[in-house]
């Protein structure tokens, strides 16, 4: 069994790290020429209660770095994992599931859970926390031509008032319901995220501006709707929410919404298409990867008791 003790990292070791945890950070989003958002990262450790880095030792040697924080969501605590990082000599020797049990136990006096992010191309990462919970992963597609056409009697048109009306509360329940799903949030917590942030989103409901919302048709009867935002960032548009009919799922509707959200991406000038999908949602996850979006990155979590 791996003996691992830790100690506070100095100053100077603090210092080596951020730069190194930074160029990491930026390296691993430039592979889907993402944005690493390595300052506002930065940021909320600085701004954390409890933010705090420790030398890892083994047999009293360094052998690598683990970095800890405390943040607020919607008022609850929760501990972050921001890094874990054992030096290339020292690895493959469980010194990195070694160290996760201490960062549980770490949160385990401050929080009932603690979070974290993963490279989502990187096994080796997503295997030190394989026994948390999935929560979600960032994903996005470069845009162009991709032969992909709405089957023959599908099409499109845009969102109208009635329909946005009736979607609304539905979206805010599914979303609510997706935290809880995932392990993220408690019924509570979930229910007021999905209602501050759809809120905060949408100021003018249905005529939010950058916002658009498509309608899918099968002959001619709504089966389904994607929500689009353009210009999440430069060039990139987002998925916020794909919904089929529950009567009409597993007919393949789901692939068209994602092919008439492509569409609309494009003919907004966006040349990506980026979404997020919850961990529990395999249907999703497996029909993005069939579409050919790449993986950013993965969010984890565990609840302490």
């Amino acid at each position: 069994m791996t003996e691992l003790t830790v100690r506070p990292a100095t100053a100077e070791e603090i210092d080596t790290w951020l730069a190194e945890w930074r160029t990491r950070w930026e390296a691993e989003y430039a592979r889907t020429n993402s944005d690493p958002q390595t300052d506002r990262r930065e940021q909320r450790r600085r701004e954390s209660p409890d933010a705090t880095v420790l030398r890892l030792l083994h047999d009293g040697e360094p052998v690598g770095i683990l970095a800890l924080s405390m943040r607020e969501d919607y008022g609850v605590p929760s501990a972050a994992l921001d890094d874990l990082f054992v030096d290339e000599p020292f690895r493959r020797r469980g010194i990195g599931t070694a160290a996760v049990r201490l960062a549980e136990e770490w949160a385990r006096e401050r929080s009932q859970r603690i979070r974290a992010r993963t490279n989502g191309v990187d096994p080796a990462q997503a295997a030190l926390v394989r026994e948390w919970t999935l929560g979600g992963q960032g994903m996005v597609k470069e845009l162009g031509p991709s032969g992909l056409e709405l089957p023959a009697g599908v099409s499109v048109r845009p969102m109208q008032q009635p329909e946005f009306d009736a979607w609304y509360p539905i979206l805010i329940e599914g979303y609510g319901q997706s935290f809880v799903d995932a392990g993220l949030l408690s019924p509570e917590e979930a229910r007021i995220r999905a209602q501050s942030q759809t809120a905060e989103l949408l100021p003018d409901g249905l005529a939010t501006e950058g916002h658009e919302f498509v309608t899918l048709l099968d002959h001619g009867d709504p089966v389904g709707q994607i929500w689009l935002r353009h210009g999440q960032e430069p060039g990139t548009s987002f998925v916020f929410d794909v919904e089929v009919h529950e009567n009409r799922r597993g007919q393949g509707h789901g692939k068209s919404l994602m092919i008439a959200g492509e569409a609309a991406s494009l003919a907004a000038g966006s040349t990506r298409l980026g979404l997020h999908v919850f961990g529990h949602n395999t249907v999703a996850r497996r029909l993005y990867e069939r579409l050919g979006y790449e993986i950013i990155d993965q969010s984890w979590s565990l609840t302490l008791s």
